[in-house]
């Protein structure tokens, strides 16, 4: 039960933290380096106490975790695939979840948690959730000028995401 409690917790603190990556704004956030950081820090922190490590572990993963969104969030969409050929772009945005998740752990997997790599099989999810919040309906009154609709796909996008990879982190350590 404690383990069921800690993942569904998990996955809505990371949810939400990987949207205010994303953009959204509850507390104006001004520029993507800072929203970055909202995310980062407290994966860094999370990653820190999950595995047990010594208290450098947290920077030290934090930083791991910043250096992979300097990845660009779409480098699976920008490789010159058409739209004819999906699963191409797939396998980017897959890499893209690989390779982050990787950076992340690192730190923590290496010198305290071994068992953390495991989180890396997760990586690959990246591709399936975004592909999912992408076919979401947008919610009425999700607005970001008052003009126009937020980029609601990529919003339930990136909280799927940040739930995935906080929520497998949790079921982990179990």
């Amino acid at each position: 039960m404690e383990i069921l409690l800690l993942t569904v917790a998990a996955a809505v603190a990371g949810g939400v933290l990987y949207r205010v990556r994303g953009g959204w704004d509850p507390v104006p956030i001004h520029g993507t380096q800072a929203a970055r950081l909202v995310w980062c820090l407290p994966t860094g922190g999370f990653l820190w106490w999950l595995s047990g490590g010594p208290l450098w572990l947290w920077p030290a993963t934090a930083l791991a975790a910043f250096l992979g969104l300097l990845i660009p969030h779409g480098f699976g969409m920008i490789w010159p695939v058409t739209d004819d050929r999906p699963a191409l772009r797939a396998v980017g945005m897959a890499l893209v979840g690989v390779v982050r998740v990787a950076l992340a752990v690192a730190p923590c997997a290496w010198a305290a948690a071994p068992w953390l790599w495991w989180a890396v099989a997760f990586g690959p999810l990246h591709a399936l959730v975004y592909w999912i919040g992408w076919r979401l309906p947008v919610p009425a009154g999700w607005r970001n000028d008052e003009r126009r609709p937020v980029d609601a796909e990529t919003a339930w996008a990136e909280i799927g995401w940040g739930a995935v990879q906080w929520a497998s982190l949790a079921a982990l350590s179990a």
